[in-house]
């Protein structure tokens, strides 16, 4: 049995196809979505999310900060980020994060900068873990 699932973007629907399950990084760790799961409505944090075939393939990919819905049968990702592994640079997301924590370094945490540099360290941290 399998599931739609829906990856958007600011830009473009990144995603589309079906699944037998999905893992979603979130706040308290990774939760799996399988066909019939109760209705939920969460954050997603940034870190892999996986897509598994009813074949049992795994498509892997980076995803950003956003929104996940699961309703009728519908996984549904409102992310500002979704990226496959193999367009990651890692060496170009190493430099990039500790360029961010510099500057983050630099600020007070109650600074609305600071919260921005902390967004997008997580997503390179993400890159770097995939």
């Amino acid at each position: 049995m399998s599931f739609r699932v829906k990856i958007v973007t600011p830009s473009a629907l990144a995603y589309e196809g079906s699944a037998s399950e999905v893992v979603v990084p979130g706040f308290d760790g990774q939760y799996g979505v399988l066909p019939s799961h109760a209705q939920i409505l969460t954050l997603s944090k940034p870190g892999v999310l996986s897509i598994f075939s009813e074949k049992g393939e795994v498509g892997n990919y980076i995803i950003g900060k956003g929104f996940v819905e699961f309703s009728n049968n519908t996984f549904t990702a409102l992310v500002d980020v979704f990226e496959t592994l193999d367009s990651i640079d890692k060496d170009a997301s190493s430099g990039k994060l500790k360029e961010l924590n510099i500057k983050r370094d630099q600020l007070s945490p109650t600074d609305a900068k600071y919260i921005q540099l902390t967004n997008e360290i997580e997503l390179e941290q993400a890159r770097l873990n995939a």
